[in-house]
């Protein structure tokens, strides 16, 4: 929608990871960091994208570039407050992912 480029957007992004680790974790270096998958994520949102789902594949692909680690995850980014000719909440586009 052409009104929705005029104006700031507010998004939401939740991710579930799922990494294959073998006995107790005890430094920051045997898992994902979640600051740094955050600002993987920030990175993304420096570029204007016009689609839920070009966001959503762009932090998907960086997580699993940057982060070796990780088998799977879902990545689901969500529009607040929509400018879409309905009362809505929000709209989302939620996607697995498989290395």
């Amino acid at each position: 929608y052409a009104e929705e480029l005029l104006i700031a957007n507010e998004f939401r992004v939740s991710v579930k990871i799922w990494v294959d680790v073998s006995g107790n974790i005890t430094e920051l270096t045997q898992t994902v960091d979640y600051a740094a998958v955050a600002d993987c994520i920030k990175i993304v949102f420096q570029q204007p994208v016009t689609l839920l789902e070009q966001i959503n594949e762009q932090v998907a692909q960086s997580i699993l570039l940057n982060f070796q680690m990780v088998d799977r995850l879902v990545v689901k980014v969500e529009k607040m407050h929509p400018a879409i000719g309905i009362r809505a909440c929000s709209v989302s586009y939620k996607k697995e992912w498989h290395r």
